[in-house]
């Protein structure tokens, strides 16, 4: 009968060193660690020699973890890594590659895949040289494990103690306090008590609550980023989901329909408000929780707002009619800055109404209306309703149809400041915002008094922040991009969660209503135009608020490219105005420095690009076109709807674009000098040149240096959708492209 031995002792003897000798088998249910070290003895190997016959065993690279790729270290959790033994090495385009002792172990690349999202690739270490890696890395003292239902079993009546209301006792002023000991009975209960109670403990904004092919996982979100806190096995996810929707008042039995709840909850004489949500997936739910602290609004100055920005939000402020909106995605803190500006205005001798779904904050002194659809009461009908109130200041929640936009309108001009939110990518997008919910340009520029676009980024912790007197590599590259110097850097301690940040703060962009911008706004100007005349009256960009307050020493670069990224401008803030506005100022495509010569063409001169960074998945790029080609493409490939992100320089490029459009006629320099640089940057992306002079005398050179088609300086617009959608349809066909479907091709 054969010997069963450990796959290390198998890798020896088809290296020739080992005779496989029963008595110096290595016993398969030896760990990593000892089974090197068996080895090592048995053999008299060193660690080298031996990382060395097993890589060669695998066909694999050994490690070199002497430098270990910090931005690599933060997408894999410490206690998978030690769990698995492997080090994060560097991240390698859509990969992450990893050191491992044991390279049959297809759980930790699984998991690996799972937690990142990317492909790990794997290199050979010891055991002993990763955990040497993984202290310098992480840092020496002991990882916290991943929380598991048992936890919650072990802990004591008191430690679980928070009181939970039903979304029917919140609708109930008088209604007393539910007693803890009919709710906390079983270990599903306390189990579930312990997910709210330690997710307000960890500053949690949201609870998921996710199902998996093979179990279940809890993530709590903290400062705008998902952290792992507890895996779950499904039968105990499936109850506490149930548990989830009982205490939001949800249907338990209907699992095939999304739903919403609300809650209350108490935790150490603290009140909480549950905003619960609930999507069918594949059979089981995922549900996802929103905390909300009523009494957490603060004032303007305590939000992290740059002084000259408070300057700009206090003269809007002063209006006594009039719109100022504020802008954002979902959880961008567009609320907690309008409800700073209402601490500023409230007074005995004002009177100030809200509308809102949800009321997030408490304020003595307001009157507060929570929107209920199923009872009548919208944003419309309330806001309809207030106005017979005699407020001075309305806060609307959220502008989201036409019928509330022209109340809020009507109110305006009737002598009330309204505040809103309003969904944009930024302030300049609000007028055509407005425009779309059915406004016309005259309303907008009696009505609009200003708009502030808003997103959060982290707030480096002070407690370990490092002041940066010598750049690293990944600093320096950032400093020359933007011109601007980091004052520290994020380490991590155990205040901060070892991320090295610790709560956020806003980036704004702040649009204020001048004559010249009304003036463009009634002319129906293009959005550039807009933004340039706002620019010109002192409207910052995102990016430029970013660096700001990295120069203050308030966040670092990672964060700001974490945040912002290629889809908020930051490629508007290095490139030559897209209406040729911005004379001197280099454009950066594919690899490619085009600069404005002065007859307005542009020249190419090499710079480095990294193909890392290249652009967001399914976009379209345009190079060399001038503002009214790009009006053109803009409006074919809308009704067409393809994505609208428009990404022209390389450097901000996240993953290569879906289609790249290159306008010869705007471009000075040959195509053989960037065709060529374009194509290997972008790979799988589809190139259409347009505005050549003879496109059939073109048509073979510019294919041979990389293009997918050509049209003329003078093509048909059904001729332009015609070609985009033959291109979509072979990199479907050819390379796998995740294009969106054509409406209109």
């Amino acid at each position: 009968m054969s010997v069963r031995t450990h796959w290390l002792f198998n890798v020896l003897v088809q290296a020739g060193l080992a005779p496989e000798p029963a008595e110096a088998t290595l016993d398969p249910m030896l760990s990593v660690d000892e089974a090197w070290a068996k080895a090592m003895e048995l053999f008299g190997l060193d660690e080298d020699t031996l990382t060395a016959l097993v890589a060669r065993r695998f066909d694999l690279h050994a490690a070199q973890l002497e430098n270990v790729d910090p931005s690599a270290a933060e997408r894999v959790p410490i206690e998978l890594a030690q769990r698995f033994c492997v080090a994060p090495l560097r991240k390698d385009g859509r990969s992450i590659v990893v050191a491992t002792a044991n390279p049959t172990d297809h759980d930790a690349e699984q998991n690996i895949s799972f937690l990142t999202g990317t492909r790990p690739i794997v290199e050979v270490g010891s055991p002993a040289r990763i955990r040497e890696a993984l202290q310098r890395v992480y840092g020496t003292e002991e990882p916290k494990e991943l929380a598991t239902p048992a936890d919650a079993l072990q802990k004591s009546e008191s430690e679980l103690a928070i009181d939970i209301k039903s979304a029917d006792e919140i609708g109930r002023a008088q209604t007393p306090e539910v007693d803890a000991e009919e709710l906390e009975s079983g270990p599903v209960v306390k189990l579930a008590n312990l997910i709210l109670r330690d997710a307000v403990e960890m500053r949690t904004t949201d609870i998921h609550i996710q199902p998996t092919s093979g179990g279940g996982t809890v993530r709590f979100r903290v400062d705008g980023v998902l952290r792992n806190y507890m895996e779950l096995p499904l039968p105990v996810l499936a109850r506490v989901t149930s548990r989830i929707k009982i205490i939001g008042g949800m249907d338990i039995s209907d699992r095939l329909r999304p739903q919403d709840g609300r809650a209350r909850i108490t935790v150490r004489g603290r009140s909480y408000d549950l905003r619960i949500s609930s999507v069918p997936t594949r059979g089981l739910e995922k549900t996802v929780i929103r905390l909300l602290d009523p009494e957490g609004s603060a004032k303007l100055e305590n939000l992290g707002i740059l002084p000259e920005e408070l300057t700009q939000l206090d003269a809007l402020l002063r209006n006594r009619n009039g719109i100022l909106l504020v802008t954002g995605p979902t959880g961008s803190g567009k609320t907690t800055t309008l409800y700073g500006a209402l601490r500023k205005l409230m007074h005995d001798s004002v009177n100030i109404m809200t509308v809102e779904d949800p009321v997030e904050y408490e304020l003595s002194g307001l009157t507060q209306i929570q929107v209920e659809t199923k009872r009548g009461v919208t944003f419309a009908s309330s806001l309809r309703a207030i106005l017979r109130q005699d407020p001075d200041i309305v806060l609307v929640g959220e502008i989201r149809d036409a019928e509330t936009a022209e109340i809020a309108v009507q109110a305006s001009l009737t002598g009330h400041l309204v505040l809103s939110t309003l969904h944009t990518n930024d302030a300049v997008g609000t007028v055509r915002r407005l425009s779309d919910l059915g406004l016309d340009t005259t309303a907008i520029c009696e009505t609009l008094r200003g708009a502030v676009a808003q997103r959060l980024a982290r707030r480096i912790c002070s407690n370990c922040a490092e002041s940066v007197t010598v750049m690293t590599e990944r600093e320096e590259m950032f400093s020359q991009r933007f011109g601007r110097h980091p004052r520290v850097r994020a380490v991590g301690c155990d205040l901060c969660g070892q991320t090295g940040y610790l709560g956020r703060i806003p980036i704004l962009q702040i649009l204020r209503m001048t004559p010249e911008l009304e003036q463009a706004v009634r002319e129906d100007a293009a959005s550039d135009e807009v933004r340039r005349v706002a620019e010109a009256a002192g409207m910052n960009s995102l990016l430029e608020s970013a660096l700001m307050r990295v120069e203050a020493g308030k966040t670092t670069f990672d964060e700001v490219e974490r945040v912002l990224g290629a889809n908020a401008g930051l490629c508007r803030e290095r490139n030559e105005c897209p209406d040729g506005q911005g004379q001197g100022r280099p454009t950066v495509v594919g690899g490619i420095s085009l600069s404005a010569s002065p007859e307005g063409r542009a020249s190419a001169s090499h710079v480095v690009a990294s193909s890392e960074e290249t652009g967001a998945e399914g976009s379209v790029a345009l190079i060399g076109a001038d503002t009214p080609l790009r009006d053109v493409v803009c409006h074919l490939l809308g009704d067409a709807d393809l994505p609208m992100e428009m990404p022209s320089d390389a450097r901000y490029w996240v993953t290569p674009p879906r289609l790249i459009v290159a306008d010869l006629s705007g471009i000075q320099s040959t195509p053989q000098d960037w065709l060529p640089a374009v194509r290997r940057l972008a790979p799988d992306s589809a190139i259409l040149c347009v505005g050549v002079a003879d496109a059939e005398a073109s048509l073979a050179t510019l294919l041979r240096l990389g293009a997918d088609a050509v049209l003329s300086n003078r093509f048909h617009p059904d001729a332009f959708l015609a070609q985009v959608e033959s291109l979509r349809q072979r990199q479907m066909a050819d390379r796998s492209g995740a294009w969106p479907t054509s409406a209109s091709a």
